[in-house]
């Protein structure tokens, strides 16, 4: 009986947490029906109120560096940012309280995963999914996203199908032509924490005309 109370105590005061997002250190960077973007961060020494993530969210590292968070039943758990690129996963649901810890604050762009799981689009005869392919390492996948590290050995990627929406965060710097099978080619330059939304359906191919460009790619399922 304890633990039924406990739980329902735990759940009553989830309902009436604020959600994490609008907060000083956050900016909207997009927001559509699909995912809400936002670029976070966290100075040492600032916590946050606590707060339930209404949605599943996908966080994807700008600058490495370590939090304190405490969950909503008091448990206390140390997380370390560690590279550029690095991606991390949290439920609907999670209940916490996030403090920066390291002297250089943290940063990341936080993409929250709204409505739910639809249908991949469907691949036009003879054309290869976007990923796997050469550059392309998973980092996570589960029922809401695949995660991606994108980079283009050898400079280009053969033409290929996006079947999922996709943001794309910029890592590396670099430059990259776009040639779709109808229409006219069109160049990115990458930078550094650029961030883009591309719609499902796509059907292009790529190669680099500068630098040595790596993306983070999350596909929305």
């Amino acid at each position: 009986m304890t633990r039924m109370l406990l739980a329902a105590l735990l759940a009553a005061q989830a309902a009436t947490l604020p959600p994490p997002f609008p907060r000083d250190g956050a900016k909207k960077l997009i927001d559509n029906e699909r995912v809400t973007v936002w670029e976070v961060t966290w100075p040492r020494g600032v916590k946050t109120p606590m707060h339930r993530h209404p949605f599943p969210t996908v966080g994807v590292v700008l600058d490495p560096g370590a939090l304190t968070m405490t969950l909503g039943d008091g448990t206390v758990r140390e997380t370390t940012f560690t590279e550029p690129g690095q991606a991390v996963f949290a439920p609907a649901g999670f209940t916490h309280v996030e403090e920066g810890r390291s002297a250089t604050p943290a940063r990341a762009v936080i993409v929250e995963l709204k409505g739910t799981p639809g249908e991949a689009a469907a691949a036009p005869a003879g054309v290869p999914p976007a990923f796997p392919r050469d550059g392309a390492t998973k980092l996570l996948e589960n029922e809401r996203v695949t995660v991606w590290n994108v980079t283009w050995p050898g400079g280009s990627a053969p033409t290929h199908f996006h079947a999922s929406d996709v943001v794309v965060v910029g890592i590396e710097a670099g430059t990259t032509r776009s040639t779709p099978q109808r229409g006219e080619p069109s160049t990115t330059a990458w930078k550094f924490g650029d961030v883009r939304f591309n719609p499902r359906g796509r059907v292009h191919r790529e190669e680099v005309v500068a630098g040595a460009p790596r993306i983070v790619a999350v596909e929305v399922k």
